[in-house]
């Protein structure tokens, strides 16, 4: 369980996770965890490592949605982006406010039509992965948003090619 918590410091928090009628500011959370550049600047070095993946969630109508079009996020994993994540998982805030530097070393790609990534030139270490499949559906309760954040974490070796799935487990 701790371990989602890591990815979800990548994505930007929204304070809900799997459904909300009308999205609210919640209030900020400031990350009290010190920043340190040292855990962080490894992950911004050229490697071997490579990873694949998809990110999908199945409505309640039965249809497949994907990340595509949305933002994936590939981040250290370490205390800081675990406090930020375990923050976000509580849906009590609207925002995470993050050192102006954490912004440096996060390496980011945008999902496909199909809700595919990739990473490549990775090097080994503990990461934590993270994106958002969201969608709108109208039903007795009104207009509401489902689905949500999804994140991981994981550990790549040198010359590790992974797949990455992000599903219903990682909300």
């Amino acid at each position: 369980m701790t371990k989602n918590f890591a990815l979800l410091a990548l994505l930007i928090p929204i304070a809900a996770c799997t459904q909300f009628a009308a999205r609210e500011e919640k209030g900020v959370y400031t990350i009290r965890e010190p920043f340190n550049t040292r855990d962080f600047a490894w992950s911004m070095n050229q490697g071997s490592a490579e990873i694949a993946g998809r990110a999908m969630l199945k409505g309640r109508d039965g249809k497949l949605r994907t990340c595509a079009g949305n933002t994936v996020a590939l981040t250290a994993d370490n205390a800081y982006s675990r406090e930020g994540a375990a923050a976000a998982k509580t849906h009590k805030y609207s925002r995470i406010e993050r050192d102006p530097r954490y912004a440096n070393y996060r390496r980011t790609t945008t999902c496909d039509s199909t809700g595919r990534f990739s990473f490549r030139h990775l090097p080994h270490g503990n990461w934590g992965i993270g994106t958002r499949v969201e969608w709108e559906e109208t039903g007795p309760e009104g207009r509401v948003v489902r689905g949500g954040p999804l994140g991981k974490t994981f550990r790549l070796r040198a010359g590790e090619k992974s797949t990455v799935v992000l599903d219903e487990d990682d909300l």
